[in-house]
């Protein structure tokens, strides 16, 4: 019955259903930019997203009159923003070069990168039982993917996203309370607009009405999917809502098999039944130490 009780307790039900949609955005704005990238180069299809993200938090810093956008931690900041810069472009080339469910699948395995940077870095002490579901986890996203000994660049760069992803959370927690969601997203997209801005004019290719669209929609998508995430997880309890980050790797294979004819075999089920289980153990390990 404590379960069931944090489950439907009124923030928890929110936060439920804001990780619901930042996991429909995120395998949406996937799905929109593995489509555009069979036109577009990852330098264009970045720095789209970029200008969308910067477009879509203006009106906030237009609402506080543009005070307070120059960072606190300055050179902690700035490392943070190329990273974060690395990590969507990453992405972006990675899931325009793989299976939908494969990239998704990837990005869980952040949390084991999470836990050797945190002894790296934070100089905290692992858990024994989250370390050993999060390796059981790794396992099941080898099942999915099952790379050969002839890893491609697809492949090294979606994990190369999911390292510097768990290298983000390390920035995150470094600056915790010292920097707004707004300098954040600023930063971050401000850097990889002007990083991008070469590379994306050398291979820049005029979009038909359709295609920017496209392009806009996995902008808004991608931004929304970070606007949701931090909602979800302001709301409500992230050991509750966690699991249901899940539905992503759901979600992928269902328009990975409508979109693009990608149908997963038995390997790819077994092996998101153990990330997921474990997924579920380590959030219950949470609520309960």
């Amino acid at each position: 019955m404590g379960g069931f009780s944090a489950l439907v307790n009124s923030d928890n039900a929110r936060g439920i259903a804001y990780i619901l949609c930042a996991s429909l955005c995120a395998v949406i704005s996937s799905a929109l930019t593995k489509q555009l990238s069979q036109d577009f180069s990852a330098y264009q299809i970045s720095i789209v997203r970029a200008f969308i993200t910067l477009t879509c938090i203006l009106p906030f810093m237009i609402r506080d009159r543009f005070h307070g956008l120059w960072p606190r931690r300055l050179k902690l900041m700035t490392l943070r923003s190329f990273n974060a810069g690395v990590i969507i472009l990453l992405n972006v080339y990675a899931v325009g070069h793989m299976p939908l469910v494969d990239f998704t699948a990837i990005t869980f395995t952040t949390p084991l990168f999470v836990i050797v940077l945190s002894v790296i870095i934070l100089r905290q002490t692992p858990h024994l039982n989250r370390s050993i579901a999060t390796l059981v986890g790794f396992v099941g996203v080898l099942l999915m993917v099952r790379p050969t000994g002839n890893l491609s660049p697809a492949l090294i760069a979606a994990f190369g996203g999911a390292f510097c992803l768990g290298l983000g959370v390390m920035f995150i927690r470094l600056l915790a309370g010292q920097e707004s969601q707004v300098r954040l997203l600023l930063w971050s997209n401000v850097i990889l607009a002007a990083v991008l801005a070469l590379p994306a004019m050398m291979t820049w290719t005029e979009p038909s009405p359709l295609q920017a669209l496209l392009l806009i929609g996995a902008g808004l998508a991608g931004t929304l999917t970070q606007s949701f995430v931090l909602l979800g997880y302001t709301k409500g309890d992230p050991t509750v809502i966690a699991p249901f980050d899940y539905s992503r790797i759901l979600l992928a294979v269902a328009i990975g098999a409508i979109a693009f004819a990608e149908i997963p075999d038995g390997f790819t089920f077994f092996g998101a039944a153990l990330l997921i289980g474990t997924g579920l153990y380590m959030a219950r390990f949470a609520r309960q130490s």
